[in-house]
């Protein structure tokens, strides 16, 4: 439902799943996607995707920022 609510406020194109949730992205997409289908005449359509930079996606993205913002 978290994600539902996500996507319902901030209307994303896509929305990246990582760390462990990401490993088991096959088994629990589905699942997310019903909870979602209830809500989507209030958002956009999105795509759900799983990171490709397994449980390091979170360092890098602060790197990123962090290089970013000199």
């Amino acid at each position: 439902e978290g994600i539902a609510t996500v996507v319902c406020l901030y209307r994303p194109g896509t929305v990246v799943l990582g760390g462990s949730v990401a490993k088991v992205f096959a088994l629990i997409a589905p699942a997310i996607e019903a909870t979602v289908q209830p809500t989507a005449e209030w958002h956009a359509p999105f795509e759900l995707k799983a990171s490709s930079l397994d449980d390091f996606g979170g360092a890098i993205g602060a790197a990123v920022l962090a290089l970013g913002s000199r």
